[in-house]
Formats: structure tokens, C-alpha cells, sequence
């Protein structure tokens, strides 16, 4: 795991429920999507990697899903719904909280903004829950 990684979940404030009591901690899973064939692929597999270690250190399960050049957007539509469909299956979870985790590693990523040609345009990321 890189020292970034590292340094900015030593730092975060919340602690990993009591995996010993399911009823309070619920049934939480964590997804990671990247393009398979993307220009930055090794960046994506290691960011990939390392919030897998992150989400399985907190006791979440986890799966890594590289996104397929072709047909991506049913092939992604597909998976998140399998997820999804999954996630509400869990019956000895079905009086506590689920939830999907969805991190996506791509378009959007913070040095997207270093391919900004016109400075007028001023991209931003943006993330929200």
C-alpha cells in the first residue's frame, strides 16, 4: 500500500465496526472498476489493488472489475446490477444496513486536469456521496 494510501486512512477518524456483532455492522461490499485498456493502466491496477487492502482491512468484502473496451456500458450495467441484486440477497443481513461501494479508477481522476488546453474552461473534479 503506498504511504499516500496509508497516510490518509491512519489519519481518517472513523473506526471499522465490531465485525463480531453482524447486526450492527450490516453486510458492506467495495467494488473496484477500471478500463482495461487504458493509457494509465498500471496506475489504475496498483490504485485498484491497494483500496482492495483498504476495504479488506475495514472487514468489507471486496471485488476488482476491469471495465471491457466493448460493450462497456452494459458489461458495467450488468456487474453493478449482479452487485446490487447480491447485495439484497444477503438474508441473515436483512435487518441490518447494506452497502455498495462503488470506486471507480478513470475519467474523472484528479490529473485529468493536467490535459486542461484552454484555461478559460477551468475542469474540476468533483466528488460527491
Amino acid at each position: 500500500m503506498s504511504n499516500e494510501i496509508k497516510k490518509r486512512f491512519t489519519l481518517w477518524p472513523l473506526k471499522p465496526l465490531n465485525p463480531s456483532n453482524p447486526l450492527r455492522r450490516g453486510y458492506v461490499k467495495a467494488v473496484m472498476l477500471y478500463w482495461e485498456d487504458s493509457d494509465s493502466l498500471r496506475d489504475h491496477i496498483i490504485e485498484a489493488g491497494e483500496m482492495d487492502l483498504v476495504f479488506k482491512s475495514l472487514n468489507f468484502e471486496t471485488e476488482i472489475y476491469p471495465i471491457p473496451e466493448f460493450d462497456s456500458h452494459n458489461n458495467v450495467q450488468e456487474f453493478i446490477s449482479r452487485q446490487q441484486r447480491s447485495l439484497l440477497s444477503k438474508k441473515q443481513f436483512s435487518d441490518s444496513p447494506r452497502l455498495l461501494i462503488i470506486h471507480y479508477s478513470g475519467h474523472g481522476d484528479g490529473g485529468d486536469d493536467d490535459y486542461n488546453i484552454d484555461d478559460s474552461q477551468n475542469p474540476r473534479v468533483v466528488w460527491r456521496p
